[in-house]
């Protein structure tokens, strides 16, 4: 296996419409769009044992805050969606896994207490989302939970979080605002072999967010 887990783009494509084609909404038969980023994290498979608050920085800024950019999503195409709308980068943050690359898209869901940032982009060849879980109140302890899509013959993997750092502009958040963050997150990927992890690789993600905040889907 590759060092760099490097991944042929058509392959992994195939990957992923077998996993959003099960899943597509109603919405999606009516052509409205239905997924911003390919949420592919399973909490199961990413340990997070780091303890880490958010750090409160009412002065956090930056230019991407101030700028607009959108784009059209691949995932459009996988879902079938007539009538694709283009969609705001909400994260400006690079990540290492599977070769350097952009990760431009952040949601933001408000479930009672907790804030659940999730963090994707690129095109299928990156098929990989972060999620990050965050307390209302900046005393709690965050945790971050990362997934990777890959093609079938590859090996089972897991992953662990060896590094975090959280900083927000406010809390809590609220819902129909802008969530304004900074984030680096360092993780390791897993090569299951026999039960055991026979190798793990670094990877690292960070950059700028500012999604609106939403509640859960009904």
């Amino acid at each position: 296996m590759a060092a760099s887990h490097s991944i042929a783009p058509v392959a992994l494509a195939t990957a992923l419409a077998l996993l959003f084609l099960p899943a597509r909404s109603a919405a999606a038969a009516t052509g409205d769009a239905t997924e911003e980023i390919a949420h592919v994290v399973d909490q199961k498979k990413c340990e997070d044992k780091l303890e880490g608050r958010a750090t409160l920085d009412p002065k956090l800024d930056t230019p991407f805050f101030k700028t607009t950019k959108s784009s059209y999503s691949w995932l459009n195409d996988m879902q079938a969606v007539k009538n694709p709308h283009k969609i705001e980068h909400t994260a400006n943050c690079i990540s290492t896994h599977q070769g350097k690359h952009a990760m431009e898209f952040c949601q933001a869901v408000l479930d009672g207490d907790t804030l659940i940032l999730s963090l994707g982009g690129g095109f299928p060849a990156y098929a990989s989302s972060l999620d990050i879980v965050v307390p209302q109140k900046a005393e709690d302890e965050f945790h971050c939970y990362f997934g990777a899509v890959y093609p079938s013959e590859e090996p089972n993997l897991v992953w662990r979080i060896t590094k975090k750092t959280l900083k927000v502009r406010s809390l809590p958040a609220v819902a129909g605002k802008r969530f304004y963050a900074w984030l680096s997150v360092e993780l390791e990927e897993g090569t299951m072999v026999d039960g055991a992890v026979a190798k793990w690789w670094p990877y690292k993600i960070e950059g700028y967010v500012k999604p609106v905040v939403t509640k859960p889907s009904p």
